[in-house]
Parts: structure tokens; C-alpha cells; sequence
């Protein structure tokens, strides 16, 4: 299945995923995923004790890594945060606001010059 996602909304994705992509590789980790949630919890975004936090990571990590690869790439990191999963709704949500206000405010310097995901296709529609 495509998801309709505007090229804002793949900008909005690649600041995020980009910030959060610790080591470079072009995915993110279960410890990069634990670090992305560790900021938002210390900005005040997610509210919970670290031992929930760490059990919501896991939860989460399993829904978004679709192929059971053990990372995350692009295309699943788009899917997760435009997909219609109600499992990771609120953090994907979260996710998109903080990276949306990155963005307003200059946006995030990128590691490096990828491709476009392979599996989504770009849509001049109205953002969801």
C-alpha cells in the first residue's frame, strides 16, 4: 500500500529521522529510538518514569520495524509517522511536532544527501 505524503511532510520526516539517526547508518536502532524518546521525555513531551519509557520503546520499536530487521529505515519511518497505526499514533504524533518546530525554526543540519523512499509516493494534497 502507498501512503499520499506531501514533500513537506517528507522534509518534516527526514529532519527527524536525520536527527535521530545517532551513528550515520541511514536507519536507527532500538538504542536510537530509546534516545529519540529520552529527549522527549526531557522536554516534557512524554511523561513517564524511565522503566515505562523503556517498555513503551520496545512496544513502539516492534510496531515501526516492520521487516523485523532490528532497524528502522526510511520508508518505515514514514510509514510510522503517516501511517494510520493507532499502536504509535500519539508518539509519531509527538514525533512530527517537535521536527515540525525544528523545521520553523531553521531545521536540523543533515548528515548527508539521501534518496527519496523507494515505496511512498509524493502527493500535492492536503497534509493529514
Amino acid at each position: 500500500k502507498s501512503l499520499k505524503i506531501t514533500p513537506q511532510q517528507i522534509e518534516i520526516a527526514r529532519l527527524a529521522f536525520d536527527k535521530y539517526d545517532l551513528d550515520g547508518s541511514g536507519t536507527i536502532d532500538r538504542g536510537e529510538i530509546l534516545c529519540l524518546m529520552q529527549h522527549l521525555q526531557r522536554t516534557g513531551v512524554l511523561k513517564m518514569s524511565d522503566a515505562m519509557l523503556r517498555r513503551y520503546c520496545n512496544q513502539n520499536f516492534k510496531q515501526i520495524d516492520k521487516d523485523d530487521s532490528g532497524e528502522i529505515d526510511f520508508d518505515e519511518f514514514l510509514e510510522f509517522l503517516y501511517g494510520s497505526s493507532v499502536l504509535t499514533r500519539d508518539l509519531s504524533n509527538q514525533i512530527k511536532r517537535v521536527a515540525s518546530q525544528d523545521l520553523e525554526e531553521g531545521g536540523i543540519v543533515r548528515r548527508k544527501k539521501t534518496k527519496e523512499p523507494s515505496s511512498l509516493s509524493n502527493s500535492t494534497g492536503p497534509e493529514e
